[in-house]
């Protein structure tokens, strides 16, 4: 393996975080942010949109590189995994061109001259680097030797064939057990709570949770969000749900919806400081709800629904031509499988309910549109 350099000396770390989703990528930012301070260089591959590292840390030492390494689950909705799906995912991610990752990832390693490689949880790269002659570490709570091989016996088979767009996809009994040994070549693993059986791993070091820095105090929330110290509040955050019914539903929860969708109230009118108060307060609401790169192109409209419109004119997936592909896709994917006759209907739903809101139908009839409009509310 590569000698590390003297204590003092900068160090050159090789970041990789799985594809899965946006959590492990805003947790890798906390690390990668010390590291900096600390005077290191980070250089982060991920899929992750660059603003989840950018809008937290702004310095030079920080290099991306977007590459997609493995894809971890394949998700029809928040809580609805598809085994198959997500097999059949991996193996074109990360098995079938297992060979060109190796080479192409050993070049990069030297070609930065990489001290430490660093993975959340990324398997291959764990052979990279020993095939690199670096050392690497893993960090995480989970690993995906454990999870594919729950997806491999709830999906009844040790392998299967599919032709997919001229391409055929083999998922060999023995995946779980090359994602093991890619593991085998950490040094050691920086274990996070919550963690299920990571058999791969030789040593073991335990942390607590690690975890983006607080913005706001808990006070400075609660005030925001005129939710009163005594109160218990409870919050659930599950990927992948529609942000903008989210806000709506929860502005709407507040009888205060008709400032995002109703008539400005004019200043000579006699309910126009209370209305402003409250559109104030719900100005709040949004920029809190955005990145903050976003929130700034909108700081200095004076409207809740001025923010509203702005933002749903420049982000909206509405009438997203790629997004339908995908959706449409999608029911060429879901296999009842293991799933409950109920779990499988849910999943079909979902994918029909996503279509509703980026197709924006229009209906001729007044009677069917609301209809319409309440099926997807």
């Amino acid at each position: 393996m590569a000698m590390m350099k003297k204590k003092g000396d900068r160090l050159v770390f090789a970041y990789y975080v799985t594809g899965h989703g946006f959590g492990h990528a805003t947790r890798v930012v906390e690390v990668v942010r010390h590291l900096i301070v600390a005077g290191h260089d980070v250089h982060v591959v991920t899929a992750a949109p660059d603003f989840v590292f950018t809008s937290e840390i702004q310095s030079p030492r920080l290099f991306i590189r977007k590459v997609l390494l493995d894809c971890g689950a394949v998700q029809a909705d928040a809580l609805t995994v598809d085994p198959l799906a997500s097999l059949e995912m991996y193996s074109k991610t990360a098995v079938l061109p297992r060979a060109s990752i190796l080479a192409t990832e050993v070049e990069w390693l030297k070609s930065i001259e990489a001290d430490l490689v660093v993975s959340d949880v990324v398997p291959v790269v764990c052979q990279a680097a020993a095939n690199a002659g670096i050392s690497s570490v893993c960090v995480s709570n989970f690993s995906w030797d454990f999870i594919y091989a729950e997806y491999v016996m709830a999906a009844g088979y040790d392998h299967r064939f599919n032709c997919l767009a001229g391409d055929l996809y083999l998922f060999p009994s023995y995946m779980d057990d090359e994602i093991a040994q890619d593991y085998s070549h950490c040094k050691f693993l920086i274990r996070l709570p919550g963690y299920c059986p990571m058999p791969a791993f030789r040593a073991v070091i335990d942390v607590p949770l690690v975890v983006r820095r607080l913005h706001k105090s808990r006070a400075e929330v609660r005030k925001e969000l005129g939710i009163a110290d005594g109160v218990k509040l409870v919050i659930f955050n599950f990927g992948g749900q529609s942000v903008q019914q989210l806000i709506k539903t929860y502005i709407k929860g507040k009888e205060k919806l008709s400032h995002l969708i109703g008539p400005v109230v004019g200043k000579d009118d006699p309910w126009f400081v209370m209305w402003d108060e409250e559109d104030s307060q719900i100005m709040s609401w949004l920029w809190n709800s955005m990145q903050p790169e976003i929130s700034r192109t909108c700081m200095f409209l004076s409207r809740a629904k001025e923010i509203w419109e702005s933002v749903y004119h420049t982000y909206s997936k509405v009438r997203d031509a790629t997004q339908m592909f995908e959706l449409r896709q999608g029911f060429t994917v879901p296999k009842q499988s293991i799933l409950s006759i109920t779990e499988y209907c849910n999943v079909i739903r979902s994918l029909w309910l996503g279509l509703d809101q980026y197709q924006n139908l229009r209906m001729q009839c007044s009677i069917a549109a609301t209809i319409h409009q309440e099926f997807i509310e």
